[in-house]
C-alpha cells in the first residue's frame, strides 16, 4: 500500500478514536488538498500530535506527504450574569477538557455530523424538476437538519428541537419557511450580508453543540453560558481558482437559551496553528484575521524549503444588542512553560484567565503593550491586535522587527458583542486558507497578494456577485442551470393561481404550454435591472383541464430559457 494511503487509513483511525459517543460525531474530511478532522461539538481536534488539519505537499525531493497546518481549534465564550458572576464555555485540547457537548441539548443521539456533496444536490434538483415529484429521494437531503423537515425523524431516530435556532440553512422553494425536501427544497449556507445569496459548496457537513450544565470548572462558582449552536464546514472544489483548493470555512450560530441576560457577552476564536514543524513559527494580524508564518526560509521536519502562510481571516463578524458589527483583537498564547516569556503570555488554566484573553489582555489581567513580545515592562501604547499588519513591513511592530524567539504559536481572535439577549443568536463565519510560497514575488509582495485575495473571497461571499465568476468551471454557482436555479414555480400541483418567482437576470415573458406545445397563457414580466423574488408573476390555471403543462421563462438580454413542469389538477 503506498505511504500516502497508509497515512490516510492511520488520520482516520485516529479521528474515530478521538471520540467515543456516535460514529458520525467526528470526521476526517477531505477538501482539495486539505484534510480536517472536525468534530461534532464544533472543535477541530484529532487528538493526536499529527494535528487536525493536514496540507497534501510535494517535498523538493518529489516525495507526496500531508503536513499538519493546524493542530487544534474551537470556540470560547464568556459573560457575566445579572448578579456580575463570570459565566464561561471554553475547551482546552492537551490534555483534553471542552465545556461543549456534541448534539441538542437533552436529545439523544443527536451528536452527530450530516454531510452532503453538490453531487448530490445537483440529482435532487434534476429529479424535482423532471415532474415536480421527487422518485428518488436521497438520504443526505433528506435527512437534513433544516426547520419543519418532516422527513427528520424517519431519518435519523429523533425529531428536530421545535426551537431549532437555526432558520436559513437551506433553499425554500416556496418561500414558507419549512424545509420540504420532497418540494424541491435542499440544503444551502447563507451568510450575514449575503441576503438571498445562496452559496454551493462541493460539500457541506452541519452538525449542533451544547455547553455542558456541569463544565469545566466544577466547585469553583463559574456558571455556563446557557448556549445552543450549529454549525457547518464548507469545501469548494475549483482548479481554476487553487485558493479554494487549499481552503475550508466555518459557519457558527448560538443561542442564548436562558432567560438572562448575558453582560459582558465575548466570543473568540482560539487557533493552534503549526506550519509543518511547529518550534519555527512566528504570527500576526489583519483588522479580522489571523496568519501564522514560518520563521525562517526553511521548515525543518516540516515544509522544508519556502515554507507557506496559514491564515484564518472573518467572513460575517458577530454583532452586539444594537446590530453593530465589532472589531476584532488578537491576544497572542504561549505554550505553558515556555522560556524567555512571562508566565503571564502562557496557555489559560483558571476561569478568569479565559475571560482576560477573551477581553484582549493577559492572562495576568494586564494590558497588551506594542512592544517586543507584547508584554512591557516599560511605558508603551497599549493594543488588542498583536503584531497587526504585513510581517515583512519595515517599521511595524511584527515578530520579525521585535526579534522574538521563533516557537509554537497560538492566539485568540475575540469581539466583545457587549449584551447577549435571552433567546438571541449571533454568528460568526471564518475562512481558513495555506497559501504556498509565492518565490516570484518579495515576501512583501507575497503578503500583499495573500490580502488582496482574501479581501476579494470575503467580499464575494458578502456581496455573492463576485464570488460566482471566479473561474468558468468551478464547482459553485452557477454549478445550476438557470431554470433550476433562478426560477420557481409554486404551488405544484396547481388548481388555481402558480407563481413564478425569478431570482436574478431580467426575463422578457413567461408563457405556460399544453402538452401539445400551444401557449394556453402569456405573460409580459419586465424588471430592471432584477426582479423582485418576493412578488412572483401569477398565472390563472382555474379554466385549464387537468393534465401536464409547462412554464417558460425566456431572459430578456441572453434569450436563455428556463423550462418547468407543472400539473393543473
Amino acid at each position: 500500500m503506498p505511504k500516502l494511503n497508509i497515512l490516510l487509513f492511520l488520520f482516520a483511525l485516529l479521528c474515530a478514536a478521538a471520540t467515543a459517543q456516535t460514529p458520525t460525531d467526528s470526521l476526517w474530511i477531505e477538501a482539495g488538498n486539505l484534510r480536517i478532522c472536525l468534530r461534532a461539538d464544533g472543535s477541530l481536534y484529532s487528538g493526536a500530535p499529527g494535528g487536525a488539519v493536514l496540507y497534501r505537499h510535494t517535498s523538493p525531493q518529489g516525495e507526496a506527504k500531508w503536513v499538519k497546518v493546524v493542530q487544534d481549534a474551537g470556540l470560547w465564550f464568556g459573560g457575566l450574569d445579572p448578579g456580575a458572576n463570570l459565566l464561561l464555555s471554553v475547551q482546552k485540547f492537551e490534555p483534553r477538557a471542552t465545556d461543549f457537548r456534541a448534539g441538542f441539548a437533552g436529545v439523544p443521539g443527536s451528536g452527530k455530523i450530516w454531510s452532503v456533496t453538490l453531487e448530490q444536490i445537483e440529482q435532487h434538483v434534476a429529479d424535482y424538476s423532471d415532474n415536480a415529484h421527487i422518485d428518488n429521494p436521497i438520504e443526505a437531503i433528506f435527512a437534513w437538519p433544516g426547520k419543519g423537515n418532516r422527513f427528520f425523524e424517519g431519518y435519523n431516530g429523533f425529531a428536530l428541537p421545535e426551537n431549532f435556532a437555526l432558520r436559513y440553512n437551506f433553499y425554500d422553494n416556496n418561500l414558507n419557511k419549512e424545509y420540504e425536501p420532497d418540494q424541491g427544497d435542499f440544503p444551502v449556507i447563507r451568510p450575514r450580508g449575503g441576503g438571498a445569496f445562496p452559496l454551493f459548496p462541493d460539500q457541506m457537513h452541519f452538525f449542533a453543540f451544547h455547553t455542558d450544565t456541569i463544565g469545566m470548572f466544577p466547585n469553583q462558582g463559574i456558571g455556563q453560558l446557557p448556549i445552543q449552536g450549529t454549525g457547518q464546514m464548507l469545501a469548494y472544489r475549483c482548479d481554476e481558482k487553487p485558493v479554494l483548493g487549499n481552503s475550508f470555512f466555518m459557519a457558527f450560530e448560538w443561542q442564548n437559551t436562558s432567560n438572562d441576560p448575558i453582560d459582558s457577552a465575548q466570543v473568540g476564536l482560539y487557533m493552534n496553528a503549526d506550519i509543518g514543524n511547529p518550534d519555527d513559527d512566528y504570527h500576526g494580524s489583519l483588522w479580522d484575521s489571523y496568519f501564522t508564518y514560518n520563521a525562517a526560509a526553511i521548515d525543518s521536519g516540516g515544509f522544508e524549503a519556502h515554507p507557506p502562510l496559514l491564515m484564518t481571516g472573518v467572513i460575517s463578524l458577530p454583532v452586539d444588542d444594537n446590530g453593530n458589527i465589532q472589531q476584532a483583537r488578537l491576544v497572542p498564547i504561549w505554550p505553558t512553560n515556555t522560556p524567555l516569556v512571562s508566565p503571564a503570555m502562557w496557555s489559560p488554566e483558571k476561569p478568569a484567565e479565559y475571560f482576560n484573553y477573551l477581553t484582549a489582555r493577559w492572562r495576568d489581567g494586564s494590558p497588551m503593550q506594542k512592544t517586543g513580545n507584547g508584554y512591557g515592562w516599560f511605558p508603551a501604547p497599549v493594543t488588542e491586535r498583536a503584531f497587526e499588519g504585513n510581517p515583512y513591513l519595515p517599521g511595524a511592530w511584527t515578530e520579525i522587527s521585535a526579534q522574538n524567539t521563533p516557537g509554537d504559536r497560538r492566539g485568540v481572535l475575540s469581539w466583545d458583542t457587549r449584551v447577549l439577549p435571552p433567546q438571541w443568536t449571533n454568528r460568526l463565519m471564518y475562512k481558513t486558507t495555506l497559501y504556498p510560497r509565492d518565490t516570484a514575488l518579495t515576501p512583501r509582495s507575497w503578503f500583499d497578494a495573500i490580502v488582496s485575495e482574501e479581501n476579494f473571497i470575503q467580499d464575494g461571499f458578502i456581496h455573492g456577485h463576485e464570488f460566482m465568476y471566479l473561474a468558468p468551471t468551478c464547482r459553485n454557482w452557477p454549478g445550476f442551470s438557470f431554470q433550476r436555479l433562478f426560477v420557481r414555480v409554486f404551488p405544484n400541483p396547481s388548481s388555481a393561481l402558480l407563481n413564478v418567482l425569478i431570482d436574478g437576470g431580467q426575463p422578457e415573458y413567461v408563457r405556460l404550454y399544453d402538452a401539445l406545445g400551444r401557449i394556453v397563457t402569456e405573460r409580459a414580466f419586465p424588471c430592471d435591472p432584477y426582479c423582485d423574488r418576493e412578488n412572483p408573476v401569477q398565472l390563472s390555471v382555474a379554466q385549464l383541464p387537468a393534465g401536464m403543462y409547462v412554464v417558460e421563462v425566456v431572459a430578456a438580454k441572453t434569450g436563455e430559457r428556463a423550462i418547468r413542469k407543472v400539473v393543473v389538477h
